[in-house]
């Protein structure tokens, strides 16, 4: 069952691609059917969630698998790819001052979105 949904995957990023497409948003076919791309993040923000607590049950059920165990693979599997994301925004940052600093190691400790001004939160690798 997990595969047939996991299959999915390709089409809902197939969708957020093509709803990111600029050079289509003049066209009808754009309007009518591509222009809720977005749509797709939730349904990966859902099957994920599905899926780890799917695969995850089991292994708390039988103590195979502790919490904080969980967490560091968690970790291991997400921050390497979002540190990685961070270090190719830099330079799009050209101007480094005592703030930028502050925002760089804020976004690099995951903590940027917990400063509530939009050029805090939005700094560096703005998806993050």
């Amino acid at each position: 069952m997990i595969k047939s949904l996991t299959s999915l995957r390709f089409f809902f990023a197939f969708f957020v691609f093509v709803s990111h497409c600029r050079f289509l948003q003049h066209e009808s076919i754009y309007n009518q059917y591509l222009s809720e791309g977005h749509v797709g993040v939730s349904f990966f923000f859902m099957l994920s969630g599905f899926i780890l607590s799917k695969t995850y049950k089991d292994k708390f059920l039988n103590n195979s698998i502790s919490l904080k165990k969980f967490y560091i693979l968690r970790f291991a599997r997400i921050y390497p790819l979002y540190l990685f994301t961070l270090l190719l925004s830099i330079p799009g940052n050209i101007e480094f001052s005592k703030t930028s600093i502050l925002q760089l190691v804020l976004n690099a400790c995951m903590l940027q979105s917990y400063i509530p001004f939009s050029n805090w939160y939005f700094s560096f690798n703005l998806p993050s």
